[in-house]
């Protein structure tokens, strides 16, 4: 039976603004961030939603409590659809990396699959972790309209398996600040198509944050 599941990236951060590597530092949502959250609420207010599921990250637990007021359901926490854990990174921008480990953040930015990120995570594992769970979530929910509310790169790799294309491109289709992205998926046959990816026309233009990650350390 095919299942739906809604994939919503948090809303926006101080780090984020800042552009600083967050992963699994946990920084919560500052206002722009909130008021995202809301706009991804009204969007899905009138969705049947069944089950909801949202990484531990303090981030992504306020959006889609935002997004689930009104609905009557609990939150549960999936524990693995947390951020990818960037190690030595994190609290780091573009360019702190670039002068603490030269040439990294160009792997980063355009080969990331040769990356490896100082007592990290390789995207590689980043996508084994972040299917299974998506997977886990299909199969124990067989038919219903679920809500996971995660991460850009979880969330991304989620959607580049699914549609067959490299992570080396992830940069190509990065994902908003608050922003849905649609599956259908059949635990039977384990096939799943996207319906949409990246939807922000919910957010006001001048309040969408959609990451221009290969400008990152060249402005």
């Amino acid at each position: 039976m095919k299942t739906e599941i809604f994939l919503v990236r948090h809303g926006e951060t101080n780090w984020n603004k800042a552009r600083k590597f967050q992963g699994m530092t946990d920084i919560p949502l500052n206002e722009l961030g909130r008021r995202q959250a809301m706009y991804a609420h009204e969007a899905l207010k009138d969705i049947k939603i069944d089950v909801a599921f949202a990484s531990p990250l303090s981030r992504a637990q306020e959006t889609a409590r935002i997004i689930l007021e009104g609905h009557g359901i609990e939150l549960i926490t999936e524990d693995e659809l947390h951020e990818q854990n960037a190690g030595d990174w994190e609290g780091l921008t573009a360019a702190e990396i670039e002068e603490k480990f030269p040439g990294q953040h160009e792997l980063w930015t355009n080969k990331p699959t040769e990356l490896f990120i100082q007592n990290g995570e390789s995207f590689q594992g980043v996508q084994e972790r972040a299917v299974r769970a998506f997977w886990k979530l299909i199969r124990e929910n067989e038919g219903k309209t679920i809500l996971a509310v995660a991460h850009m790169v979880c969330l991304s790799m989620i959607l580049l398996r699914i549609a067959g294309i490299s992570i080396d491109e992830i940069w190509d289709r990065p994902l908003s600040n608050a922003s849905y992205s649609l599956v259908s998926a059949d635990p039977e046959t384990m096939e799943a198509e996207i319906l949409d990816w990246n939807h922000d026309e919910h957010i006001p233009e001048e309040q969408r944050r959609k990451p221009r990650v290969k400008e990152w350390g060249r402005e």
